[in-house]
């Protein structure tokens, strides 16, 4: 893990649009480490906002301006690591950093300038909770699943909508027929006029895919964009990146968006598969302690129901026990009749 004193690195990044993906999860998982990283973000996020007010765009290497304002500081502050291990320390640290971003963006501005031929600012959000529903600037709706991140402009431009997706998110596309919606998926495009759909870059085995609700939808490969999948509603396509090939399906797990729609089918399903589809749908943690009742089958199904309502029905149904042990859900119980 990244040391603490470098917090305050990635939230200029952040903010100023520069963020990987790995940056951004890193802040995610701190924040929900301690209130304090929490506080430290959104007072952050307010200093950075009244900079936004004057439209204009910084040209500045935040590394650059932290070393540079560090040996401003003084030399003691370059060569030693703020170090937290006590709650003392970690109150030190807050006040210092806080102090600190202050002075790193009166710097920030201090180098800024004016540009006409700039291109358009990008957004960069991710997820930290189920079904986090954003407007896009075209008036389009995207739910995203928990850990998503996407990319877009602030303005789309004149000839396509570019949408950048890391994770899973069911998008309602605002129909134009003269700008056509572009999922960037990775290795694939999934491109719309306007529509209902699914798409899942981090399917199982690394897999993308991209499952349609309504209207059509057009899946290719980034390097046969000639070579188009038309996915019809009730229809799915899949990449494989081990055989660099797009296959088309007829049979959709409608499971797949159930964090999404809140409706989970089960036919004659293992108990196993049927944990793993609440652990998805629900963002828990459920394990089952006996491996014996991991193959007992269950067929129902669940329609906008409460996780304590659906394990009460596999408590009744299979007759097995559930018991909840600090964060993790157990399930025990004797083998399957």
């Amino acid at each position: 893990m990244m040391a603490d004193s470098t917090y305050y690195d990635l939230l200029i990044k952040y903010f100023s649009g520069n963020s990987s993906p790995e940056d951004m999860l890193l802040i995610s998982s701190k924040i929900k480490e301690s209130d304090e990283y929490k506080k430290a973000f959104i007072d952050f996020r307010k200093t950075w906002e009244l900079t936004e007010k004057s439209k204009i765009i910084s040209t500045v290497d935040s590394g650059l301006e932290w070393n540079k304002l560090k040996n401003k500081i003084g030399t003691k502050t370059s060569s030693h690591r703020i170090e937290i291990n006590s709650e003392k320390n970690k109150k030190g640290f807050f006040a210092f950093v806080k102090i600190a971003a202050a002075i790193v963006l009166l710097a920030v501005l201090s180098y800024i300038i004016y540009t006409k031929t700039q291109t358009p600012d990008t957004r960069k959000l991710i997820a930290q909770t189920q079904n986090t529903e954003t407007k896009l600037p075209d008036g389009s709706v995207v739910s995203m699943n928990t850990n998503t991140l996407i990319e877009f402009p602030e303005n789309f431009d004149a000839e396509k909508r570019m949408i950048k997706l890391e994770g899973e998110a069911f998008f309602n596309v605002k129909p134009d027929k003269k700008k056509p919606f572009i999922i960037d998926a990775g290795p694939v495009y999934a491109e719309v006029l306007g529509t209902t759909f699914y798409v899942n870059t981090k399917g199982k085995d690394g897999n993308v895919e991209v499952i349609v609700k309504t209207g059509k939808v057009a899946v290719y490969n980034k390097n046969t964009p000639d070579q188009k999948i038309i996915v019809e509603p009730g229809e799915q396509a899949v990449f494989s990146p081990v055989l660099n090939k797009i296959s088309e399906s007829i049979s959709v797990n409608e499971n797949s968006i159930a964090w999404k729609t809140r409706k989970l089918v089960f036919t004659d399903q293992k108990l196993n598969d049927i944990v793993s589809e609440l652990n998805k749908t629900y963002n828990t943690n459920i394990r089952i302690l006996n491996p014996q009742i991991a193959g007992c089958k269950l067929t129902a199904t669940f329609e906008d129901q409460e996780l304590g309502a659906v394990l009460n029905i596999l408590e009744a149904t299979l007759g097995v026990e559930v018991i909840q042990k600090g964060a993790q859900i157990q399930i025990t119980g004797q083998a399957c009749k």
